[in-house]
């Protein structure tokens, strides 16, 4: 239990989740749709990281008559994932829904509407996204071969602790208000993500200021700029001599240690001996570069900076780019992120489903409009002050984050009274 029962708040009382409902029911798939003029179906793809849903890919399917009174979701419904998840991602997230009509969910969902009498769909759907968040979920997963199912008579009978109404709302009200700000934030962080591919396609095609251009093979270029590829300013997969003993500590960093967002999330130091077999080594300012699906789709790649003896090894799933003289390692890095780079190495992959990878041929071969190094620096610049203020939001975001996890666990346990916290009027 997540709270004592004599320390609980006067007024509050321990009830199980299932007595809260007004009705529930699960998912359903439905049929094939040929006029897209059907149910829109939602799917454990359309929860976001933040707990809201993502309206933008949705599946249209046709449901028999019959089913449409009951399967058909209302506004409040909070829809719950039985079936997906996986080792990282537990099964049991939630979403509150509140779009409209014509939808419902697939058969791997459930829906769960409140009686509003006894209790508010927010209030329960904080909580319940609480205790998932908290891992209680967990211990109600199955594991069978590529799923995770959620056993639903133990998870309705979890206990809630539930305020009078009054107090619910209080909780609600807080909890929104933060939720407000993560959702501001997460759209500055995309807006400002946009404009970085748009600067990235601008500058590194165009450059800065320039007025005169000739043509080339890419279109219009500056005419101090010269048309090449990525073997005109790189080295790929490089060889290395390594200078240090066998005992020496050098860095070693692996697939799941960079981020997709282009950062070292987490390294560690070990002797030469470990890793000199089996690894893929690289040096201080090599570019690296997932090439194995999905890897490669999801942008992971990173700068190898800050390491050990300035030698690193990691993944042999990851293609080592060298800046040659007289350019930038960071302008490299920055042609590896563009849309227009991802997209063409997915399409180079070779190899069977799961296993196909970026061919380093298709990177040495890949064209691109080559400035002076003087310029290539300027325009990182740019990039780099563009990427500063990613980070500041994603700072902030981390920060909200940490703040509404702590204000679940205090408010929605009684701990802290909502009638204790003030908020500021912009919600910041």
């Amino acid at each position: 239990m997540l709270i004592e029962p004599e320390q609980l708040p006067d007024g509050w009382e321990v009830i199980e989740l299932q007595k809260t409902f007004a009705f529930d029911t699960t998912g359903f798939w439905g049929n094939e749709c040929s006029n897209n003029q059907g149910i829109k179906v939602l799917r454990a793809t359309n929860f976001c990281k933040d707990g809201t849903l993502d309206y933008s890919k949705i599946s249209i399917r046709t449901f028999p008559e019959k089913y449409k009174p009951i399967k058909l979701l209302h506004n409040y419904d909070i829809i719950l994932e039985r079936s997906g998840g996986s080792e990282l991602q537990p099964v049991g997230r939630v979403a509150l829904f509140n779009a409209g009509t014509g939808y419902s969910v697939s058969n791997f969902m459930h829906i769960i509407r409140i009686n509003s009498k006894i209790a508010l769909p927010i209030y329960i759907f904080y909580f319940l996204d609480f205790i998932y968040k908290f891992g209680y979920t967990k211990i109600l997963q199955t594991a069978t071969t590529g799923i995770r199912n959620l056993n639903y008579n133990e998870y309705k009978q979890t206990t809630v602790l539930l305020p009078p109404l009054s107090e619910q709302k209080q909780i609600a009200t807080v909890l929104s208000s933060v939720d407000k700000v993560i959702e501001k934030t997460n759209e500055l962080i995309e807006q400002t993500k946009k404009v970085k591919q748009s600067l990235l396609q601008s500058l590194l095609t165009k450059g800065i200021g320039h007025t005169k251009f000739k043509p080339s093979p890419l279109g219009e270029i500056p005419e101090s700029w010269r048309y090449g590829n990525f073997s005109n300013i790189a080295y790929i997969n490089p060889k290395n001599k390594l200078n240090i003993s066998n005992e020496a500590e050098v860095s070693f960093i692996g697939m799941a240690d960079v981020s997709e967002n282009g950062k070292i999330a987490n390294r560690v130091s070990k002797p030469l001996k470990e890793v000199i077999k089996g690894y893929t080594a690289f040096i201080e300012k090599d570019v690296l570069l997932a090439k194995i699906t999905p890897c490669f789709e999801n942008r992971k790649g990173t700068i190898a900076e800050n390491l050990t003896n300035q030698i690193g090894f990691g993944s042999t799933e990851f293609h080592v780019l060298r800046a040659q003289k007289d350019n930038d390692y960071r302008f490299i890095y920055y042609h590896t992120i563009t849309n227009k780079f991802r997209k063409m190495g997915a399409y180079s992959m070779t190899g069977t489903a799961g296993h196909k990878r970026v061919p380093a041929e298709f990177i040495s071969s890949y064209n691109l409009a080559i400035p002076p190094l003087h310029e290539q620096q300027q325009i990182v610049d740019i990039l780099i002050s563009v990427d500063n203020t990613i980070q500041k939001h994603q700072e902030k975001l981390s920060s909200l984050q940490t703040l509404k996890k702590g204000l679940m666990q205090d408010l929605l346990t009684g701990k802290v009274r909502a009638t204790n916290i003030k908020l500021k009027e912009d919600n910041e």
